[in-house]
């Protein structure tokens, strides 16, 4: 599910996730995880409802989430990725 990947959420609630996925690198994370609280906070704690409202906002992103963003809605899970 595409929410699985989003680690600013997990970040968030504290789980762990997969960071190959959406945010891949430390300043990914970082980024994803401001641009939910400051964006999306009332979808948290919700993985999938954080995920959606990321790819809906993404004018509204940092350019570090929002490329992150764009990566996995371009390439999402079971994808070969590049």
């Amino acid at each position: 599910m595409r929410a699985s990947l989003l680690f600013a959420t997990a970040l968030l609630l504290g789980a762990g996730v997969d960071p190959a996925r959406a945010a891949e690198t430390p300043e990914e994370q970082n980024a994803c995880f401001l641009d939910a609280q400051r964006v999306c906070p009332g979808t948290i704690p919700n993985r999938e409802l954080v995920f959606n409202c990321l790819v809906r906002n993404r004018p509204a992103l940092s350019r570090i989430c929002r490329t992150a963003i764009e990566r996995e809605v371009k390439n999402p899970p079971g994808s070969p990725r590049s």
